[in-house]
């Protein structure tokens, strides 16, 4: 940095070095005072209480944090993590099913996996059972299955008569059961009932299920909530403390840490809004331990606050010059980008044929296939015309051969057709194509792009930009081939190139296409 004289005589290079004396790391840089240091001794003392009490509070904050750890497995280290760890607080306190007393997550996954079953096994006997409670009172469950079963097979024995009346007298209408409606309620209360003694033996593979389940008249939405909270608290836990503590012990902890939590939040409360109106918010991204830490930095080095802001004032108006002078480079980069957009409009992007593709989509394994013509017509019509060694190598990679001297004879042979033309500069042109230059992101030598299609290259250069030096021609037709530089060697090459376009003029070092003369 340039080293300006600020009014006091001191230079910017000298307020760096008083920057530099400072704590590590200290929290004056995120004051919103700038400037508008305390005056006075009592605008003094009232910033100071302000560090003190946030240190405590940072410091009562780690303390519970620590033991939440310790006592319940979950971590508290900074504001972030207080909402959801008194939410989780809440559920241990709440939750109906703490009993569970499932601690791993592997335990919990298992038992949601086990209830998914039972709750699918009530969902398809709740029906019946609601059906049949619309027209009979619920003691109609507790009549015995072996007579309901033979009722509902048609085997009366006589001995149905106590069953009827007891049906009819269940019935909510009190009518009287004809031997069509008898049966179909015994049919319905049989089905119900084996489809309890089913649901029975899957909810017994259960062995814990919370003070929330109720059976057939478990509310699963509810149930489903609390159980979701539960394995939300389990998934936030450092370590299981839930399988060596008990019920009582684990409710016991919570409680006391709520209890603290609410103390200090009514305590603190004041603390919290002067810290939030004298910092931004980059205190609070900060652990407790670390808050602690740096408060009590600038607590220790309270002294400096004035000088030091009355040179970070200074070096502002530097950085906000700085930051004038970068905002003019980005407009420059930025039109620079948009010129750029311009030339990549003049050039289509090369895109390379994936030949193996091709060649197994027309079925092609050899060179002997009478196809091949077809497939180097399509790589050509796309990337445009190529040198015959670097189709040869293309094909040789595809057919999983080597490129050699015989393979080369071989493959020449093989591609003759009345569509392709082999030029007497040893590049393959497909016949009454139109030849365009390509712009690419991998680097191609000048050597493997054909004369008319460096040709067109430069003319289009030229017609866009007019009147430029040869040198910068040759650069910028170079880098559109992703060349980082043209050497003065190829210059012969492409001054061959580029006189043999109609109308081109060259006046010393510039060139452009116009009027002969």
């Amino acid at each position: 940095m340039a080293s300006r004289v600020n009014e006091d005589k001191t230079t910017v290079k000298d307020d760096e070095a008083i920057l530099s004396i400072f704590p590590s790391d200290p929290l004056y840089q995120w004051l919103y005072y700038k400037g508008k240091v305390p005056q006075g001794e009592r605008e003094e003392n009232l910033l100071r209480s302000i560090f003190m009490d946030g240190m405590d509070y940072a410091h009562d904050w780690n303390m519970v944090g620590e033991e939440m750890l310790e006592k319940l497995g979950i971590r508290v280290d900074s504001f972030s993590d207080i909402d959801r760890a008194k939410k989780d607080l809440s559920v241990i306190l709440t939750s109906p099913f703490l009993s569970l007393r499932m601690g791993t997550r592997k335990e919990v996954n298992a038992f949601i996996m086990a209830m998914a079953e039972v709750e699918k096994a009530s969902s398809l006997i709740r029906p019946y059972i609601m059906s049949i409670l619309s027209e009979y009172d619920e003691r109609v469950f507790s009549l015995p299955f072996e007579a309901l079963d033979k009722v509902a097979k048609g085997e009366y024995s006589g001995k149905e008569k106590a069953l009827v009346r007891s049906l009819s007298e269940l019935r909510k209408d009190k009518g009287r059961l004809n031997r069509r409606g008898l049966e179909k309620i015994a049919k319905a209360l049989v089905k119900v009932k084996k489809a309890v003694k089913v649901f029975s033996s899957i909810e017994g593979k259960v062995p814990y299920k919370g003070e929330g389940y109720k059976g057939l008249d478990t509310d699963w939405k509810t149930y489903a909530e609390e159980i979701d909270l539960y394995r939300s608290l389990v998934s936030h836990m450092e370590r299981n403390v839930f399988l060596s503590s008990s019920v009582e012990e684990i409710r016991s902890e919570a409680k006391s840490l709520n209890r603290r939590i609410d103390e200090m939040e009514k305590r603190y409360s004041g603390t919290l809004s002067s810290l939030s109106s004298c910092f931004d918010s980059t205190l609070f991204t900060l652990s407790f331990g670390a808050m602690e830490k740096k408060l009590s930095c600038c607590l220790d080095s309270f002294s400096l606050l004035k000088r030091w802001t009355e040179v970070r004032d200074r070096i502002e108006v530097v950085e906000e010059e700085k930051t004038e002078e970068s905002q003019k480079e980005v407009v420059k980069v930025e039109e620079k980008r948009e010129e750029r957009r311009e030339e990549e409009e003049l050039f289509p992007l090369l895109e390379k044929v994936d030949l193996g593709e091709k060649l197994k989509e027309l079925g092609i394994s050899d060179l002997s296939s009478p196809l091949l013509p077809e497939a180097l017509c399509h790589i050509i019509k796309k990337e445009g015309p190529m040198t015959e060694r670097d189709a040869a190598r293309r094909f040789a990679l595809a057919l999983g051969e080597g490129l050699t001297d015989d393979f080369l004879s071989r493959f020449i042979e093989a591609i003759s057709s009345q569509g392709i033309e082999i030029g007497k500069n040893g590049f393959l042109y497909l016949r009454g194509e139109e030849i365009l230059f390509h712009r690419s992101l991998e680097r191609r030598d000048f050597s493997h792009i054909s004369p008319e299609e460096l040709s067109d290259g430069m003319e289009k250069i030229l017609l866009r930009y007019g009147r430029m030096k040869k040198k910068d021609l040759y650069g910028l037709l170079g880098s559109f081939s992703a060349m980082s530089m043209v050497l003065s060697v190829r210059y012969g090459e492409l001054d061959r190139i580029l006189f043999s376009l109609e109308n081109v003029v060259l006046e010393g070092e510039y060139v452009y296409i116009g009027d002969k003369k």
